[in-house]
Order: structure tokens, then sequence, then C-alpha cells
């Protein structure tokens, strides 16, 4: 609370995004993201739906996942435990994590690595939390198992026989590097003779987008 110009009592906020009124769902506190727009939300739903409608969605949701359990395990993932769910469960990946990674790679979100989410829970070490819901369609669980089962099939010594991506010096060729403001004419002659390299240092020239790639490849090979 502050007074206006006037000296009138004012109610402000500071210290404070723009983006809190502007784009709701990135706001990140509770002035715009409260309990109450998510039971508005949930009421909308209900109503839209109409009487059978909740019922309807929640009998699609469990029938895609059935539908999921069913293309993963044919595709070598079964499903870990019986615990009754209807759109969640987790299956069994060897080596989550680095299938998980590969998929990613792919553009296939393959859930949720629970050894990130538990990780002193040995049981969970090759366990993928996966989810189907009332509009997964047909074509997105297909995809998903088909390039899971790639991953399964593909035995690891066939990975390590894959031939190696071009090194960053490989991949470099003159005049590809960052161009930038020119120094300039005389600006090595303003260098002290005995500071001045004989021959030019041996660094790759490559653009902006190639060593940004390359950084990225490293990150995923770690």
């Amino acid at each position: 609370m502050t007074t206006d110009v006037d000296g009138k009592r004012a109610f402000v906020m500071t210290l404070r995004a723009r983006e809190q009124d502007i784009r709701r769902e990135k706001a990140a506190s509770n002035i715009c993201t409260n309990q109450a727009l998510c039971a508005l939300r949930c009421d909308d739903l209900r109503r839209g739906h109409g009487p059978h409608g909740l019922r309807d969605v929640a009998a699609l949701g469990a029938a895609r996942a059935a539908e999921l359990e069913a293309a993963l395990a044919a595709a070598g993932a079964p499903r870990l435990t019986r615990v009754p769910t209807s759109t969640s469960f987790a299956v069994r990946v060897p080596n989550a994590a680095a299938v998980h990674a590969r998929l990613l790679g792919r553009g296939i979100l393959a859930g949720l690595p629970l050894a990130r989410a538990i990780p002193d829970d040995p049981a969970l070490a090759d366990a993928l939390l996966v989810c189907a819901t009332e509009v997964t369609t047909a074509d997105e669980i297909a995809a998903f198992a088909a390039a899971l089962g790639e991953e399964l099939a593909e035995a690891p010594d066939d990975r390590r026989r894959r031939p190696p991506r071009a090194t960053i010096f490989e991949r470099s060729r003159p005049a590809a590097r960052r161009q930038g403001a020119a120094p300039p004419k005389d600006a090595l002659a303003r260098i002290p003779a005995g500071q001045l390299r004989a021959a030019g240092p041996r660094l790759p020239e490559v653009s902006e987008p190639e060593l940004t790639r390359h950084y990225v490849n490293l990150s995923q090979l770690n």
C-alpha cells in the first residue's frame, strides 16, 4: 500500500513480472494460478461434457491406456506392476534413462524414468512411467511403440558400431566462423612483435549453429 500524487491511499504490486497478467499459463505465483481458477476450469469441463461426459472421458482414457499397454508389451516393454490404475502405469525398459534420452532425441517424450524421481528404489531402475488419456490417438501409440521397439531391438554392440559423428575439426571449413566486426587493418601493428604467433592457432572454423550442435551432441553422450 502507498499513496498517489494527490496523497490518497493506493494499492500497488511491485517486483512482479508482467507475464503474471498477460500470460496466465506462464505465471510463477498463485496470483493468477490459484485454486479457484482450477476449480472454475473443472466446472466448465463438467458442464461442457454434460451429465455423462466425464464418465465417457474417463472410460476413453482407460481404453487408450489399455491400447498403449498392449502395444508396449508387444514392443518388448511389459507392464512392471499390476497395481490398479486408469491411465498411467510403469513398464520395464532395460537402461530406461538412456532409452528415454534417445527417444527424446527422436522427438518422442517416452514418459518419465522413475529412477530419477525415486533413485533409492532399485526395483525402479529399469522403469518408465507412461500415460495415455482421452486425447491420445492410435497413431501416437503406434509411433511410440514402434520407436521403443527399435531401441530395444538394437543391441548395445550395434550402437557402438555406428559410424562416429564428424568432429568439430572435421566440420571446419575456411571462413565459416562467426562473422563479427572486422578489426582495423593496422591492428596487428599495435601488438608488440614478441607477442605475435609465428603461425595461427589450430582451431576449427565453424558456424555458430554448427558449434551449438557440437556441444548438444556432446551433452547427449554424457
